[in-house]
């Protein structure tokens, strides 16, 4: 089946699992242009242990990452939703 491209102000949610061992715990998408709209969850296995969240960015692939604040960690998830970004990297960061 095909799919028409998005409509201006329309929205899709996108699942993807990501297994254990990843070189970095952080998890994020880029935003080539500002104004965009982000909504980002983190759902971890039950039993993790995950310790603590952070939102994270940084403005390019050369640049490091910069915790930009603590998210709260709620029933082995975390969300971050934010509006009219800038560009570059924006994330969530965690530390087992």
């Amino acid at each position: 089946m095909l799919w028409a491209p998005l409509g201006a102000g329309e929205t899709f949610a996108l699942e993807y699992h990501l297994t254990a061992g990843q070189p970095e715990p952080c998890h994020g998408r880029w935003f080539r242009r500002a104004g965009q709209h982000l909504d980002l969850t983190v759902r971890f296995a039950p039993g993790t242990g995950v310790g603590q969240a952070y939102r994270v960015w940084r403005l390019d692939g050369a640049s490091p990452h910069k915790d930009v604040a603590t998210l709260r960690v709620i029933d082995d998830r975390v969300h971050l939703a934010d509006y009219d970004v800038p560009p570059g990297f924006h994330g969530i960061r965690w530390n087992p």
